[in-house]
């Protein structure tokens, strides 16, 4: 039976597949309600029940949509490309249709706990030459992925100390009976990589041994990115020039090839630091004594060295007056600030522009800089103005479903590389570096930072990328608002180390700026900026900016802790009611009918009339710096141990 007959068939079922995925979903009129693809309750998703449109859906909240087929796969948490078999053989069961033409089972493979006990089965087809698999969970009972996917040979894994990473069931198995100890992640090179439970290789020392292609190599690029991440020791193996294509460890083994010599010299190889014996006693609390080394900053406590930073803003904000103002500071050695902090570093800077051609940006660094400190330094800033060049390059392509670095990229990167002192790399705007839509699509901006990041660790400069916040009526209490403003999917916002946003003060705000200092108002002046995001201590405080009529340069004129609400101030005082409130027994949630905005009553004088955006934006403050934690349940509970003091939860300070 073939998609077409399944999806003809759903779409007449489409009320019954609706309440079966979605228990806490409403129906009203010729619509089926429900807050997300998760089954939150809510009424951000609609499902067509009747007419032309019948079994179509769209979620208002984040702009994807799609067929039934589509909504069972989002449902389930399973990947329409790689699965594809297994949600039309769910949806064929469900609506009581059968003969999927699934042909034989080509080889199963079951993966294992550590106490070699099943929990999953994946059986593997050969349709016409077209591979597809379909799991079985054995603790749930039922065909499908678990929502957490095991690792395969964990009950190896959990006495090895060194595990070689593969795609594929078949090489984790060819590897394993060359006598190391093969694993590989369920669902292929298309699944996600935060399906899988990689916990169990912390640890171990990972080589992993990618495919001898464009698919298997990115893959590996991935999961090495992520491993990372997790503080795991991890290479990839760089594999001979001679292979052919789509070359495996398990064609290795068919082909005699030298497996062990191969293993042991890129482990060689990689080891640049002779590992020595683990003394316990050698770990006593002197270890920790002297200075720690702080973070590299290109401007103080807003950007650092060596990462992905973006700078997000509404239109017609200056972002690119700024940035060439701060390229300036750079390669001239100039003394001065940016973005409210002193600018760090000399170098060289490289910047892409996609929407400015030459003309234009002559004419701006004739404003910033009238005395051509410059063309002292003719070496050290660089701008490419790619109107009058190539136009603009992707960083990043799809072929088939398949994400790599595009080739022009890959060339100018090599040249990047090559520049001893470089400091900064700009691409402006974000947008125009990828063909395709980043705004919603995760795997695409996922990939995406994972290049750059690469880029960044690698050239030791920091690379900033610009892009747009959705728009905002000025009326704006934290930065938890900002972040959550800056348009695409939270894997774009995720893959930077910092971002720093501009947002414009509300026009009653811009007048009374203005009446205090008895200046004539002048209209979209004053804006907002801070650090939205950062995964270490920076500055945060919100700077007050003036655009500067003779040149547009954004510049620090003041502080907003006296117009907007003071999110730190009210941390702690929040932290220790949510510590009385959970001894005595409440449970605390974010949201809902135990919300922290819902059970305000319960808190002391302060905090009782604080507005539900406050309080939110606190708990926001309070989860990013780990005082707060939520259960698995989504309960709040305290870490203990934070910042130096233990929250006792019996202290009542209002």
């Amino acid at each position: 039976m073939d998609r077409k007959t399944i999806l003809y068939k759903a779409k007449e079922n489409v009320d019954l597949i609706a309440g079966h995925l979605f228990s806490q979903g409403i129906r009203e009129n010729n619509r089926f309600f429900i807050g997300n693809v998760a089954g939150k309750k809510g009424r951000s998703l609609a499902i067509e029940l009747t007419g032309d449109k019948k079994g179509l859906w769209h979620d208002f909240a984040t702009n994807d949509g799609g067929d039934i087929i589509s909504l069972w796969s989002e449902a389930r948490n399973l990947n329409l490309k790689s699965e594809f078999s297994t949600v039309l053989k769910e949806i064929s069961d469900f609506i009581g249709l059968k003969d999927l033409s699934l042909n034989k089972t080509q080889q199963s493979w079951i993966y294992y706990d550590k106490d070699n006990k099943p929990l999953v089965r994946v059986q593997r087809y050969d349709n016409g030459g077209n591979k597809s698999f379909s799991p079985y969970d054995y603790k749930q009972n039922k065909f499908g992925f678990p929502s957490l996917r095991p690792l395969y040979n964990l009950p190896l894994i959990d006495k090895a100390e060194k595990v070689i990473f593969v795609e594929g069931e078949k090489c984790a198995e060819a590897i394993t009976k060359q006598g190391y100890c093969g694993s590989t992640a369920m669902g292929g090179a298309n699944t996600k990589i935060d399906k899988t439970d990689w916990s169990p290789l912390v640890g171990k020392k990972v080589l992993i041994w990618p495919d001898n292609d464009k698919a298997g190599i990115n893959y590996a690029n991935k999961v090495y990115s992520h491993l990372k991440s997790l503080n795991i020791d991890v290479i990839i193996l760089e594999l001979p020039k001679d292979k052919s294509n789509k070359w495996d460890c398990a064609d290795a083994v068919e082909d005699g090839f030298d497996i062990n010599n191969f293993i042991e010299s890129e482990c060689a190889m990689a080891d640049t630091i002779e590992p020595k014996e683990l003394i316990i006693k050698d770990w006593n609390i002197n270890q920790y004594k002297g200075n720690i080394k702080e973070t590299d900053f290109l401007v103080q406590d807003s950007f650092p060295l060596g990462v992905v930073s973006m700078l997000a803003a509404v239109g017609d904000t200056g972002k690119s007056m700024i940035l060439l103002d701060l390229a300036l500071k750079i390669a001239t050695g100039q003394k001065g600030k940016c973005f409210g902090n002193t600018v760090k570093e000399k170098g060289t800077v490289v910047i892409f522009t996609a929407e400015d051609e030459k003309n234009e940006i002559q004419r701006r660094l004739n404003k910033l800089d009238p005395k051509d400190y410059r063309f002292l330094y003719p070496d050290k800033l660089i701008i490419i103005p790619l109107q009058n060049v190539l136009g603009a390059f992707p960083i990043i392509v799809e072929n088939r479903g398949e994400l790599y670095e595009s080739e022009q990229f890959k060339k100018i990167k090599e040249q990047l590389l090559e520049i001893e002192d470089l400091k900064l790399i700009v691409f402006d705007p974000l947008s125009s570096f990828v063909h395709g839509d980043i705004t919603f699509s995760s795997s695409a901006s996922a990939y995406l930072m994972n290049s750059l990041s690469l880029l960044a660790t690698k050239s030791k400069a920091s690379v900033i990328i610009t892009h747009h916040l959705r728009k905002t009526n000025g009326d704006i209490e934290g930065v938890d608002e900002i972040r959550d403003s800056i348009r695409g999917s939270s894997a774009l916002v995720n893959g930077v180390r910092y971002a720093y946003a501009f947002w414009p003060l509300k026009m009653s705000k811009q007048r009374e700026f203005f009446k205090s200092k008895e200046d004539s108002f002048i209209a979209n002046s004053l804006y907002n900026g801070a650090v939205v995001k950062a995964n270490t201590k920076v500055d945060r405080e919100i700077n007050t900016y003036f655009r500067n009529q003779s040149n547009g340069l954004l510049e620090v004129v003041g502080k907003k802790n006296n117009t907007a609400f003071n999110i730190e101030g009210k941390e702690e005082l929040l932290l220790n009611e949510i510590s009385r409130l959970i001894n005595e027994g409440v449970e605390i949630k974010f949201s809902g009918k135990n919300g922290i905005y819902e059970i305000r009553d319960n808190f002391c004088d302060e905090l009782k009339n604080i507005s539900r955006r406050n309080v939110r934006a606190v708990v926001s403050s309070l989860m990013e710096k780990d005082k707060l934690r939520k259960n698995s349940d989504g309960a709040f509970y305290i870490n203990e141990v934070s910042d130096g003091f233990l929250f006792e939860g019996i202290n009542n300070d209002c």
